[in-house]
């Protein structure tokens, strides 16, 4: 998970952009656009941004859930990359109800908890992430 450049969907119809953390550092006016009349029934849903989410030239879809004012003090160490949330994220963890299915489990693998979910990227655990451990049992 790291700090990245905005994101676009341009002609693109159902697409989904869930759980990403997203900070432009003013680099950019949107973290995330959606483009042109075929880019219609988005959905750009509980992303944590520190930049706008905007249609432009016709695409239609839902934008909900999201936090655009991120700052880099929500975030373990941004300059490095990693955006796992501080334990002070307060703002971001724990904020959605329900879970979007198609979202999947966040960065590290972990599941996103129903009653319960964190904006972004990461879901925040205590005692600290397995930094992109992915286990593959053949």
């Amino acid at each position: 998970m790291a700090a990245c450049s905005s994101s676009l969907v341009a002609d693109s119809p159902n697409t989904h952009v869930l759980h990403n953390s997203i900070l432009i550092s003013g680099t950019y006016t949107n973290a995330i656009e959606f483009r042109f009349p075929n880019a219609s029934a988005v959905l750009i849903a509980n992303n944590v941004t520190d930049a706008a989410i905007i249609a432009r030239d016709g695409a239609t879809g839902s934008v909900t859930g999201n936090y655009t004012t991120a700052s880099a003090a929500l975030f373990v160490d941004p300059s490095a990359g990693d955006l796992h949330l501080r334990s002070t994220a307060g703002v971001l963890r724990d904020q959605i109800a329900t879970p979007i299915p198609a979202a999947g489990p966040d960065w590290d693998g972990q599941i996103r908890p129903a009653g319960a979910t964190d904006i972004g990227a990461d879901e925040y655990v205590a005692l600290g992430p397995p930094r992109n451990l992915r286990i593959v049992v053949p």
